[in-house]
Formats: structure tokens, sequence, C-alpha cells
């Protein structure tokens, strides 16, 4: 099994094949648990091409939403107070 640790660093070539078409060399994918039908996310930074695959790409998103949430809060708590709150006002009227 190749470890992340294995491949951090070393610098892979590969050429852009018909259509477009770029095979990620087999260390990088060995590494990376990538496997055929792995789902990937491309993002441009600045001229800087970065790939992805979809599950670290939920758990960055995840990890910034988590970020945006004060200590001790509770989310589901509080949207369901709202909810209540408003379905009140609803009846109320």
């Amino acid at each position: 099994m190749v470890e992340l640790t294995d491949v951090e660093g070393v610098v892979f070539h590969a050429t852009i094949g018909p259509q477009g078409r770029v095979v990620v060399p087999s260390p990088v994918r060995k590494a990376l648990g990538w496997e055929e039908g792995t789902v990937v996310t491309f993002a441009l930074n600045g001229t800087e091409l970065i790939v992805t695959d979809q599950r670290a790409a939920l758990r960055r998103f995840q990890k910034y939403g988590r970020s945006l949430v004060p200590p001790g809060a509770d989310v589901l708590e509080d949207f369901l107070e709202e909810r209540r709150a408003a379905s009140r006002a609803e009846s109320a009227e």
C-alpha cells in the first residue's frame, strides 16, 4: 500500500491526451485511495488546478460550516424553536 507520505513532495508528470484526458499516476491514486469510478472535483486557484475527491471536498465544506457555528450552539434546536414560533404565530392569526 502506498502511503500519502510516500508521495508528498514528489513531482509527477503527465501529458494531456486526446479530449483533454490526463491519467493520475498510479502512486498518487493509491495514496489517495482513488479507484475507478471515484468522482473528483476540479477547482482553479489562479493558474493552478486543484483536483479533490468529493469526500475530501465534503469534509472541507463541513469543517467550514462548523466554523460558522458559535461554540455550544445547538443549530438544530434553534431552527426547531424558530419553526415552532412561526407555527404558533400562524395558528394565532
